[in-house]
């Protein structure tokens, strides 16, 4: 074996190593940089639609006050229908994050049923509000 030869082949191998250990460092960098990507909109992916129902929430009960302060049939039924389609939407969003909640599920199973408690409430006013409205007519 040559001087020459010995040389080639040692800067090859260290230019080889020097590849590799690259490629590798790209490799794990960009499966970081993906992973934190993910940690970071899946969490507040959670909190974002947590705001949001807690808006909707709020709103639904700023509804409800429209429905026991409406003055004739076509404000009720408008409030009314504001109300339900909240109702649909807070459900809709509690299932959603369901499946992307880290924490203790039982929290979401709390608020789904504490809207679905709210119902009877809601349609109790509702009727009383409807009962009211007719006997102003009548």
């Amino acid at each position: 074996m040559t001087t020459q030869y010995k040389i080639t082949f040692s800067f090859s191998v260290m230019i080889f190593l020097l590849a590799l250990g690259g490629g590798t460092a790209i490799f794990n960098a960009v499966k970081l940089a993906n992973l934190t990507e993910g940690m970071y909109k899946d969490a507040f992916v959670v909190s974002n639609t947590v705001r949001d129902i807690n808006i909707k929430l709020l709103t639904m009960h700023r509804d409800m006050k429209d429905v026991v302060l409406s003055a004739n049939e076509r404000e009720l039924d408008d409030a009314i229908d504001a109300v339900n389609a909240m109702e649909k939407q807070i459900l809709s969003d509690l299932e959603g994050i369901s499946m992307q909640f880290l924490g203790d599920t039982a929290m979401i199973r709390t608020a789904y049923q504490a809207v679905l408690d709210w119902r009877p409430i809601r349609e109790e006013v509702i009727i009383l509000m409807l009962a009211g409205i007719n006997l102003k007519r009548g």
